[in-house]
């Protein structure tokens, strides 16, 4: 039977979860789908593969368009505005959307994490266009979708270590504590 309220009797005897003012929650939903930190993380993640994108095509198109070295190896331009892109999403991540400490090690997730979302990609691609039959442009909407869940999963509950409940993360030092304001509101509302 669902508790329509959140009056001890009918949540128990322990009552409802800390921090949660009963009006919000009167179906006793767990705090994680009341206040979801991963939906406006998810957002600042888009947010920043976007500008890592606008940033590795900018920064490939000056490498091989003004300096004759690259204008033959393209694909050392790539993989350098590729790198260029990996820092750039580290950096961005763990100081504006997740706000934890990430050191060296951390780092070194990340860069695994994200060749692993271009494998994954790619991956996707190839058994989209030539397994499945799709056309492109459903293909590449697949693969980038795809290589977009794995690579905020995996930064979210590995590399910068926020899974709900679980303060201490694989990868970081430290983190600030993710829960709703005294006023019922998420904090995350009022960062942004």
């Amino acid at each position: 039977m669902v508790a329509l309220s959140n009056s001890p009797e009918a949540v128990g005897a322990k009552g409802p979860e800390p921090g949660l003012p009963p009006e919000r929650n009167l179906l006793n939903l767990p705090s994680w789908l009341l206040y979801p930190v991963w939906l406006p993380q998810a957002l600042k993640f888009l947010l920043v593969g976007i500008l890592n994108t606008a940033l590795d095509v900018a920064l490939y198109l000056a490498l091989t368009r003004w300096f004759g070295f690259f204008a033959t190896r393209k694909v050392v331009a790539k993989a350098i505005s590729y790198a260029v892109g990996i820092v750039n999403s580290f950096y961005w991540n763990k100081s504006w959307t997740f706000k934890v400490e990430a050191g060296p090690v951390g780092f070194g997730a990340f860069v695994a994490a994200s060749l692993a979302a271009m494998a994954i990609n790619a991956g996707v691609m190839y058994l989209s266009l030539k397994g499945l039959n799709l056309p492109e442009g459903l293909a590449l909407v697949l693969a980038t979708g795809t290589a977009f869940i794995w690579n905020f999963t995996i930064s979210k509950c590995l590399i910068f270590g926020q899974v709900a409940g679980n303060p201490s993360g694989a990868f970081h030092t430290s983190r600030a504590p993710r829960r709703p304001s005294p006023d019922g509101t998420s904090r995350w509302i009022k960062e942004l």
